[in-house]
């Protein structure tokens, strides 16, 4: 491919990478000013769950599809996911109708809905990416949200602020053609040997989706601890402060879309390098966030409960954690970690979540004190990732230095005069 021909993809992938991550980030932006506080919250709350349910989605096959494709190579692995999602999704949509039906709380009903959702995108976002489909990749790998956003931004231009029975059959109305889609590929395809392929799939997959799960639940934990301990609308400040740091987020899904790929074959010394050179750039985006939020916040969310701006910083190291985490993640299925890295992670963050349980005993509960926690929680999981892949023979060591950097928007926040 000529050098005209490269800057031309890499022109048009930044253009597509670009529309959607933009859609994602700033539609949901949107959402405080349509909707109250509580129900704001109630949604944020839903979305996490639900991210964290949709990651168990397949049973691991998403998961596994990266080994299974570039370093086993097996064939295409698109009739396999089809089947894995169908064989999850269909009872998480079975559930939402039920609890409608029962009249449980609506947060319940939207949360099995938009698992849905969530399972989709992560089946076609591991499609693209180990088929090399950069383009497609870049508006699936954050599908649910381009969905949300691109709402947000009609809602917003028609005045409409939707109730949270409107949203949930709005959820429904995307969770049916979804499943309409992975019947028709299973349909299409017709595959020799279906169930056989499946069984592989999840014998390799089934230890990722518990690595998979672990690590779900510690980026959810800020919004679940939030969800456990603070009123809606205080979990919706907290959310949409997230959402502010996302930006940050931004940068890492631009390296793992491009170069998903290399990351399983390149040299220790590089990953650790471009780890670490990305970790710091991201502080100094943290503290970009911190620094305009005090005119941001105002405008984009006038009726939510204020936040401090050292909270907010807080929230930016928890980003920058989150961040570490997926790129450890990646590293950790590298290895073929999985099994091993599992119990060993979740008995970590088990540990951490008690110990704030039995601190929040005697001190009360707030969102400065919810996002230290959460900060502190976040840290001993990457620090556990850390020391696996160096046990595993992966050194990483400017990566490991480069993890202090979700300390230096607090920090920034500390100084006089801010």
């Amino acid at each position: 491919m000529s050098r005209l021909s490269q800057a031309r993809t890499a022109v048009l992938f930044l253009a597509s990478y670009g529309s959607a991550r933009g859609l994602a980030f700033l539609g949901p932006l949107l959402l405080p000013r349509l909707l109250a506080p509580d129900t704001y919250g109630g949604v944020e709350l839903a979305l996490s769950l639900a991210a964290l349910l949709g990651s168990a989605v397949g049973l691991g096959v998403p998961q596994a599809a990266p080994r299974l494709k570039l370093i086993l190579g097996h064939a295409g692995v698109m009739e396999v996911l089809a089947l894995a999602f169908l064989l999850s999704a269909l009872p998480l949509a079975l559930a939402s109708v039920l609890s409608a039906w029962q009249g449980l709380p609506w947060v319940v009903t939207l949360t099995c809905g938009l698992g849905v959702l969530y399972g989709a995108q992560y089946g076609l976002s591991f499609w693209a990416r180990v088929e090399g489909r950069k383009f497609l990749s870049t508006w699936v790998d954050n599908g649910t949200l381009v969905v949300l956003g691109g709402s947000a931004a009609v809602l917003t231009l028609v005045a409409v602020s939707p109730s949270p029975r409107q949203i949930i059959e709005s959820v429904w109305a995307l969770a049916l053609p979804l499943g309409a889609l992975g019947v028709g590929v299973l349909l299409v395809l017709r595959p020799q040997g279906l169930l056989g392929q499946w069984r592989t799939a999840l014998k390799e997959g089934l230890p990722l989706l518990a690595t998979g799960l672990v690590l779900a639940a510690f980026a959810a934990a800020p919004r679940l601890l939030a969800g456990r301990f603070l009123p809606l609308a205080d979990v919706g400040a907290l959310a949409f402060a997230a959402r502010l740091c996302l930006l940050l987020l931004v940068v890492h899904q631009l390296l793992m879309t491009w170069h998903f790929r290399n990351l399983y074959t390149w040299p220790a010394a590089r990953c650790d390098k471009i780890f670490a050179g990305l970790l710091s750039g991201l502080a100094a985006m943290g503290c970009l966030v911190v620094l305009a939020w005090p005119w941001v916040a105002p405008i984009l969310a006038p009726d939510q409960p204020p936040l401090g701006r050292l909270t907010v910083a807080l929230v930016a190291g928890q980003t920058i954690l989150w961040i570490a985490l997926a790129l450890f993640e990646a590293m950790i299925g590298r290895q073929g970690l999985g099994r091993h890295a599992a119990p060993i992670l979740a008995a970590v963050g088990l540990l951490a979540w008690g110990g704030i349980e039995a601190g929040l005993l005697a001190v009360p509960a707030s969102p400065g004190l919810i996002a230290l926690a959460s900060c502190g929680l976040l840290a001993m999981g990457v620090g556990t990732q850390w020391l696996l892949l160096w046990r595993s023979g992966l050194v990483l060591p400017r990566a490991g230095l480069a993890l202090a950097a979700a300390a230096v928007p607090p920090l920034v926040a500390l100084l006089p005069g801010l």
